[in-house]
């Protein structure tokens, strides 16, 4: 994993649905995964950015970092994890992070693949206090539109 970081931004997700995914996947340290699509694409407008939100269960967590890799569905070729991206603090106690699909690494950028992705939680120094699942196949990423 890379170890250089991004200045989280806050996010608001405006006209998005959100997609709650299965509570396992927080792993224990986050009772509430949310994305705003199960798509994302580099030159699709419809589907160009997502948003993650996580919600702590731990209270320790007091900042969370998001790694995401991309498979190649193609060939089922599984790419390096890439990240830390650092999330920013939302609503409620929440961290939100949006994603586009220029943020892909452009070496890991297929015409048809899965973006997997998995949240790190943080304490006041920047330990890891603990993770969710690496959160599989839940998330479509395209080049063009689908």
């Amino acid at each position: 994993m890379l170890t250089s970081s991004t200045t989280p931004v806050p996010v608001e997700a405006v006209g998005s649905s959100l997609v709650t995914l299965d509570g396992s996947l927080g792993g224990g340290w986050f009772s509430a995964v949310t994305i705003t699509r199960k798509s994302l694409s580099l030159r699709c407008q419809d589907s160009y950015q997502i948003i993650f939100s996580v919600t702590p269960s731990d209270p320790n967590i007091t900042q969370v970092d998001f790694y995401y890799r991309t498979e190649d569905r193609a060939n089922n070729a599984v790419f390096d994890w890439q990240g830390p991206r650092s999330m920013a603090v939302g609503k409620e106690g929440s961290f939100t992070l949006k994603f586009t699909g220029e943020d892909v690494n452009p070496n890991f950028r297929k015409p048809k693949a899965w973006l997997d992705f998995q949240f790190v939680g943080l304490d006041d120094s920047g330990g890891r206090v603990g993770n969710s699942e690496k959160i599989v196949q839940q998330v479509s990423y395209t080049i063009d539109c689908p």
